[in-house]
């Protein structure tokens, strides 16, 4: 069994075979069979002491490997990268993209978090030829002098709606559902 499927691997008929299903959902689902747009992210994953590359993911704290993951927007694998954790998340961006335009020629924008800033902005539009829009979470999108819908909380307090802390333990609650509400803050007497 695992010399049919290594001859396989090595001929390219999985990725073949991969390709031409995910071109058919893509048509069921009624897309182009070229995406357009996609989405990027990785994820460090611990591995044991027995064989392979391995790396040390100071962000995460995770001795082990990391792999990034282009998926269109339906979530359909585009390409995957796998490498040890100690390669920075702008360098293994690279490595995805690096081709992507040859392969995807509509591809033109791909979404990210804020893990891949900085250089890698620039260095995917200048040589793979997408552009990449950091996209990120609620609370870095909303401007404080503005209405929004949390306000702080003592995590001793009814912690059943509680969102993310936003460091330093500031707990958050959900205030309204769709109505703006005033931030309320504890006054201090």
């Amino acid at each position: 069994m695992y010399a049919q499927y290594r001859r396989w691997r090595i001929c390219g008929v999985l990725k073949h075979v991969h390709d031409v299903l995910r071109e058919r959902v893509r048509i069921a689902a009624g897309r182009d069979v070229q995406p357009t747009a996609g989405i990027i992210n990785r994820q460090s994953a611990k591995t044991t002491e027995a064989g392979g590359i391995r790396g040390f993911d100071g962000a995460k704290k995770v001795n082990g490997r990391k792999r990034h993951i282009l998926v269109d927007t339906l979530g359909l694998i585009l390409n995957v990268v796998v490498h040890s954790a100690d390669i920075q998340d702008r360098e293994g961006g690279k490595l995805v993209l690096d081709g992507m335009k040859q392969t995807y020629p509509k591809l033109e924008k791909v979404w990210t978090d804020q893990g891949y800033t900085g250089g890698f902005l620039k260095w995917a539009k200048d040589h793979s030829g997408v552009v990449v829009e950091v996209v990120y979470p609620w609370w870095r999108q909303a401007k404080w002098d503005l209405p929004d819908l949390v306000e702080e909380v003592d995590p001793q307090q009814d912690v059943s709606r509680l969102a993310p802390t936003l460091g330093g333990g500031a707990y958050l609650r959900m205030v309204g559902e769709v109505a703006p509400l005033v931030k309320r803050r504890r006054s201090v007497t």
